[in-house]
């Protein structure tokens, strides 16, 4: 009966010292892991550093095309605002990047902002497939307010932004089309 006893004595403190020691060799390993991720290789951060020359912040880059041809990109916060390709003769195609926000629904129209990142002489016009009106809206410069009426059926739906140039403009006429989800805070 002693010798149960002690046995029962010595489980009561064995037991949480090996609960313990688990513990602390958990941590320990977590830990490492945890400094393995968080510190990137040296190919990691090259390609990191390459990544952030490609991609500068703001500014223009150039990109040879073969055969004969560039690109020319423009960076507005790490974003690419616009491109443009050339040839000998000269600019031959050119992309504006507008922005997309404050999406909502309102009862049965779902509204958005497109922002232009810098003004155009030329004119936008939105287009969808859907039967539904679709109503293009000036706010300022920049900024055009978007309404898609009878919405309240639609989980998404396509609308493509159509540019066409002024008589003096150096943007050339381009398409975007965005596959824009209709729900409560998409953005």
């Amino acid at each position: 009966m002693e010798i149960g006893v002690r046995l029962l004595m010595a489980n009561k403190l064995i037991l949480p010292l090996f609960l313990f020691f688990c513990a602390a060799v958990l941590q320990c390993c977590t830990s490492e892991e945890n400094k393995k991720k968080s510190a990137p290789s040296n190919s990691e951060k090259e390609d990191q550093l390459s990544q952030e020359q490609r991609t500068p912040d703001y500014g223009i880059t150039w990109t040879e095309i073969p055969p004969d041809q560039q690109k020319q990109t423009h960076y507005k916060s790490g974003n690419v605002i616009y491109e443009a390709i050339y040839n000998k003769d000269g600019k031959i195609s050119s992309q504006v990047f507008p922005h997309l926000e404050d999406a909502f629904l309102h009862e049965d129209k779902f509204y958005l902002k497109v922002i232009l990142p810098f003004n155009l002489a030329g004119e936008i016009q939105a287009n969808t497939p859907l039967n539904n009106p679709l109503y293009l809206t000036k706010i300022d410069k920049l900024t055009y307010q978007v309404s898609l009426h009878e919405a309240l059926d639609l989980e998404k739906f396509k609308m493509t932004l159509t540019y066409l140039p002024a008589s003096e403009d150096s943007i050339l006429a381009w398409e975007k089309t965005f596959e824009i989800p209709v729900i409560p805070q998409f953005y």
